[in-house]
C-alpha cells in the first residue's frame, strides 16, 4: 500500500513539474518576442498627430477635399487625401502635405507668388500625376524616387534641372515647356514615354531620345536642335513638331513607319535647303504644315 502511495505521489510531482516548466518556457518565449519588438516597433502611422499648415490657402484646399471645415486635421485624416489642385490660389508652402501618404494627383497652377519648396511632396510614393504650371519655386529640390508617376508637367517655371526624372520610370506623358532646360540626359532611361513636349527650352542634343520606340507625339519647337538623327528609330512616332530649330536635314524622318504629321517653320533662308526632302516626306503620305 505504501508503495502505491509513493508511486502516485511521484506521478503527481512529475506532472506538476512538467506544467510549471511549460508555463515558464511560454513566458520566456513571450518575453523574448516583447524584447525584440520593443515599444518602438509600433508603426508611426498608428500614432495620430495634429497636422499644421504654414499656408492658409493650402489648408483651405485640404479641408475642402477632406470635407472637414473645422477641427484639427489629424495625420490619419491626411491618409484620406488623394487629390490636391490649386489653380490661382497663391499657395506659398506645401508644408503639411508630407502626411498625405496616399496622395495620387497633385497640381499647382498659376501661382502669382513663389512656392517655397517641393520638399513636402518629394517622397510621396503614391503620386501618379504632378502638374506644376506658371509657378516658380524659391528653393527647387530634387524630387525622390516617384516611380508610380505616369504624368508629369512643368510649364513655364524656373526649374531647369530635371536630373531627378531618371527615377520616374513609369512616365508616359511628359511636358517640359518654357523652363530653360538644356540637358535632357535624365530621359535616356525612360522606356515608357508616349508623349513628350520639350517646347521653348535651350536643348541642343536629342541623343537621350534614341531608341524611344513608344513615343507617338514629340514637340521640340523653339530649341537649338540641329541634328535629328536620334529620332530615326522612333518607330511609333505619329506627330512631330520641329519648328524654330536650325535643322536642315530631314532625311532621318523618311523611314519612320507611322509618321503622319510634321510641323516645321517656313523660313526663306533655309526652306530651299530642305525643299526636296519635304517633297519626299509628302510623297510618303506625311502631312507637312508650317509655322509662319
Amino acid at each position: 500500500m505504501k508503495t502505491k502511495i509513493a508511486l502516485i505521489f511521484c506521478l503527481v510531482v512529475i506532472i506538476l513539474s512538467g506544467c510549471g516548466k511549460s508555463s515558464g518556457d511560454t513566458q520566456t518565449g513571450q518575453d523574448e518576442v516583447n524584447e525584440l519588438n520593443g515599444p518602438d516597433s509600433i508603426s508611426d502611422e498608428s500614432e495620430e498627430v495634429i497636422v499644421t499648415f504654414d499656408c492658409p490657402e493650402l489648408e483651405r484646399l485640404v479641408r475642402a477635399e477632406l470635407d472637414k471645415e473645422t477641427g484639427d486635421i489629424l495625420s490619419t485624416d491626411m491618409l484620406q487625401l488623394y487629390y490636391v489642385r490649386a489653380n490661382g490660389d497663391n499657395v506659398s508652402s506645401l508644408s503639411g502635405l508630407e502626411y498625405a501618404k496616399n496622395l495620387s494627383d497633385f497640381g499647382i497652377l498659376r501661382n502669382d507668388i513663389d512656392l517655397d519648396s517641393l520638399d513636402p511632396i518629394s517622397n510621396l510614393t503614391s503620386l501618379t500625376r504632378i502638374n506644376l504650371s506658371y509657378t516658380n519655386v524659391a528653393n527647387p529640390v530634387a524630387l525622390g524616387k516617384l516611380d508610380k508617376v505616369t504624368y508629369f508637367a512643368l510649364i513655364d517655371t524656373n526649374i531647369s534641372d530635371i536630373s531627378y526624372l531618371n527615377e520616374f520610370t513609369s512616365l508616359e506623358h511628359l511636358t517640359l515647356t518654357n523652363n530653360g532646360i538644356s540637358d535632357i540626359d535624365a530621359l535616356a532611361g525612360l522606356k515608357n514615354l508616349t508623349q513628350l513636349n520639350l517646347r521653348g527650352n535651350s536643348i541642343s542634343s536629342l541623343e537621350a531620345l534614341r531608341g524611344k520606340g513608344k513615343i507617338e507625339f514629340l514637340n521640340i519647337q523653339d530649341n537649338n536642335v540641329s541634328d535629328i538623327e536620334p529620332l530615326a528609330d522612333l518607330i511609333s512616332l505619329e506627330n512631330l513638331t520641329l519648328s524654330y530649330n536650325p535643322i536642315t536635314n530631314l532625311k532621318p524622318l523618311e523611314d519612320l513607319p507611322k509618321l503622319v504629321e510634321l510641323t516645321i517653320y517656313q523660313h526663306h533662308d533655309v526652306k530651299h535647303l530642305i525643299f526636296d526632302q519635304i517633297e519626299i516626306l509628302v510623297s510618303k503620305g506625311i502631312d507637312v504644315s508650317y509655322h509662319k
